[in-house]
């Protein structure tokens, strides 16, 4: 009987032992996996937002927040810090391409203005979709923030010196 006991746990730790080191292979697949992306995100640019509904967690990537200008323990990264940000006049078109991407499930962009820590307005392009579960409710919403300023300031300048050339 004793002889059985001590085979059976001999198994059970063996067993135990495969299944750890199986989670600790997905565990370091799912590092590389967001090294990769980080990696990706910071070459293009980008400033990720994430905000899960699952795991009622939001989430902002280091480059959204220099976007921004600010450090990352200086305010938090949520979709509210965010959209308090959105100059006023360009609310409605950041809401209606939020609506819009609710209603068709893909990925909308808009240019608008958001106030910096330095308290001034830069131009911004933000690209947000959704994923829904087999019920049809929203479990995340992401997206990008790309800096345009500098295009959009020449863009500015270009029209001004269109519009005022002499015919």
């Amino acid at each position: 009987m004793f002889l059985i006991s001590l085979k059976k746990v001999r198994l059970y730790s063996e067993t135990l032992g495969r299944v750890q080191e199986e989670l600790l292979q997905a565990n370091q697949s799912a590092v590389h996996k967001v090294e990769k992306l980080e990696f990706l995100t910071n070459s293009i640019k980008v400033g990720i937002w994430e905000r899960s509904y699952t795991e009622e967690s939001e989430f902002w990537s280091p480059r959204l927040y220099e976007i921004l200008g600010f450090a990352q323990d200086e305010i938090e990264g949520t979709y509210h810090n965010f959209m308090s940000r959105v100059h006023p006049e360009d609310y409605p078109k950041i809401y209606e391409a939020g609506e819009k991407a609710l209603k068709t499930s893909k990925p909308e962009s808009v240019e608008i203005r958001i106030l910096t820590k330095a308290g001034k307005y830069k131009w911004v392009e933000a690209t947000g979709n959704i994923r829904r579960d087999a019920n049809g409710e929203i479990t995340l919403m992401m997206g990008g923030i790309l800096d345009i300023h500098s295009k959009k300031v020449l863009e500015q300048k270009m029209q001004m010196f269109i519009e005022n050339a002499p015919a």
